[in-house]
């Protein structure tokens, strides 16, 4: 369980890490990826549980999104698989889960309060402040010429080297600081697509939506 919790910081890390331009020294504008269309595929090893296979599908650079989720877990001898997509699009984020067939439906404006909003924008420029970023040079990885970085925090401690292609995490390495122990997440395909297939971005017509938002917080 604390590694599955390293794993799922780790990703939280690298798309944070994934918006970082070269040439402008932080977070990009208006587009997450520098090309059009396209996916990629992450395979998680869980030990003693299973495998987690997530692929995000995005077109319009980034402008609309679609994470697929399955998992296969392992657990007193029966087999539980889950399958489940997040998308983002005109606005809206939508949680789908493929084997219940029930799914949410947010705002992305209403999932943040102003306070909650100015809260975020402080912690990114503190980020931002804390944070170094030293480039490595390139590196081919699956088949593509990729922008290698070590990220550092201000304290000198390291937290990673990650190799990114058009703006997407394709592998990263971190390390624990404080144990020493660390691991490595490569994606196992990515693919540059002239458009995604409508249907990724769609919601099924045998899911029942229920439309949330985020609670107040007093």
């Amino acid at each position: 369980m604390k590694k599955f919790i390293t794993i799922i910081l780790a990703l939280a890390v690298t798309s944070f890490f994934a918006g970082c331009k070269k040439d402008s020294g932080g977070i990009s504008g208006d587009k997450k990826y520098e090309i059009k269309a396209g996916s990629y595929t992450y395979s998680i090893p869980l030990p003693g549980l299973g495998p987690v296979e997530t692929t995000t599908y995005f077109d319009d650079y980034g402008a609309k999104e679609c994470i697929e989720t399955k998992t296969e877990i392992k657990m007193f001898g029966q087999v539980i698989k889950q399958h489940s997509r997040t998308i983002t699009k005109d606005g809206y984020s939508y949680s789908l889960d493929l084997e219940s067939k029930t799914g949410t439906k947010m705002k992305i404006d209403d999932a943040m309060t102003p306070d909650m909003k100015a809260g975020f924008a402080a912690m990114a420029v503190a980020m931002k402040d804390s944070i170094k970023i030293k480039e490595l040079g390139t590196e081919d990885f699956l088949g593509k010429s990729c922008r290698k970085i070590e990220v550092s925090m201000a304290d000198g401690k390291s937290a990673g080297v990650y190799w990114l292609w058009k703006n997407i995490s394709l592998k990263m390495e971190t390390k624990d600081p404080s144990t020493g122990k660390g691991f490595t997440m490569a994606a196992t395909k990515v693919e540059e697509l002239s458009s995604v297939p409508s249907e990724m971005f769609a919601i099924p017509s045998d899911i029942k939506i229920t439309e949330t938002k985020m609670p107040k917080m007093d």
